[in-house]
């Protein structure tokens, strides 16, 4: 490939993309019911599992409580088949493995070491979006 049209960097999304987070999802709802008192159909959102956030989760819940859940049971997502070659196979062409998430940004460096995200919820990538 020549340097006209070499690829510098590959973006992948993590939710179902690079993990399977709905385990780490259910589990945060779970918690959300069982320590805070929440009153959630977890059948139900599971069922819709995927959309944004904001409209899949209801609006009497702390969004941010739900996060730190999750990130407190991330070792509980799995890698989808393919993912970690998929990373390795850019890396080895020389590209930059970027990682799109809404997730907390430390999450897909827990899952597969080293990467640069970029925060769709911040929806630009400054230097606190960067993983370690």
């Amino acid at each position: 490939m020549d340097q006209a049209t070499r690829i510098e960097a590959i973006a992948f999304d993590f939710d179902m993309t690079l993990v399977d987070s709905r385990s780490v999802s259910q589990r945060a709802l779970e918690r959300l019911v069982c320590e805070y008192g929440a009153q959630l159909d977890i059948d139900t959102l599971m069922s819709t599992y995927g959309l944004p956030l904001p409209r899949w989760l209801p609006a009497s819940i702390d969004g941010a409580l739900f996060r730190t859940l999750e990130s407190q049971d991330i070792a509980l997502a799995v890698a989808m088949p393919g993912a970690a070659a998929a990373l390795a196979a850019g890396r080895q062409a020389g590209a930059r493995a970027v990682v799109v998430t809404s997730a907390p940004l430390r999450s897909p460096s827990e899952c597969f070491g080293p990467l640069d995200c970029a925060s769709t919820a911040c929806g630009s990538r400054s230097p606190e979006s960067r993983c370690a």
